[in-house]
């Protein structure tokens, strides 16, 4: 699975985004960096004070994997609990994402024979 980001910044609205950890489309030039043990990207405004944002609060998850069943590569990018999702392929198998405790998200498939697959995503 590639784990990409997309987040607004909090000063100007501006999108950030890109594949983590590689290169990121700064949309603005507030974008600071990414801490990535602790899921969280710095803006600076133009202060110079540092302005956290959680991204699994603020900004959309989004994410590229494969199904368990036929391999089709599936594009998701969640808002927030999985409430509120987009999924980009033509897959059969999936059925849904599901946000699990402290924030895991598993995608959900069902084959020909109605046996269910579960996706650990992160």
């Amino acid at each position: 699975m590639k784990r990409y980001i997309k987040v607004e910044c909090p000063i100007c609205g501006e999108i950030s985004q890109g594949r983590e950890p590689g290169r990121i489309d700064q949309g603005c030039q507030h974008f600071e960096r990414i801490i990535q043990d602790e899921g969280v990207v710095i803006f600076v405004n133009d202060f110079g004070e540092e302005i956290p944002v959680d991204l699994s609060a603020v900004g959309d998850r989004c994410m590229s994997f494969h199904c368990p069943i036929c391999s089709e590569s599936l594009d998701a990018c969640v808002r927030g609990d999985a409430k509120e999702y987009k999924i980009e392929g033509k897959c059969p198998h999936f059925r849904e994402l599901v946000s699990g405790p402290e924030g895991k998200m598993s995608a959900h498939f069902m084959d020909e024979n109605d046996n269910p697959r579960v996706l650990p995503l992160y």
